[in-house]
């Protein structure tokens, strides 16, 4: 398992639940952060593919943490 943490704005931690959708991005109208918005939802299907998982949470107030787990078969 590997796992990593950063601080977050109060907006990404109220859009987990949508981070991984292909073009989601939390502030698209800024448009201060160059992208498409498809970098989350490569790699979970790179996970997804390789037997493996993806996941976001929220750890306390303003950090948000990801997690990926590989599976041996």
């Amino acid at each position: 398992m590997w796992q990593l943490c950063n601080e977050t704005t109060p907006q990404t931690i109220a859009s987990i639940d949508h981070l991984f959708d292909r073009t989601y991005r939390v502030d698209a109208s800024r448009g201060e952060t160059p992208g498409d918005g498809l970098g989350l939802s490569i790699a979970r299907q790179i996970m997804i593919l390789h037997d493996g998982t993806l996941t976001a949470y929220a750890s306390g107030e303003g950090r948000i943490c990801f997690e990926a787990c590989f599976f041996i078969k």
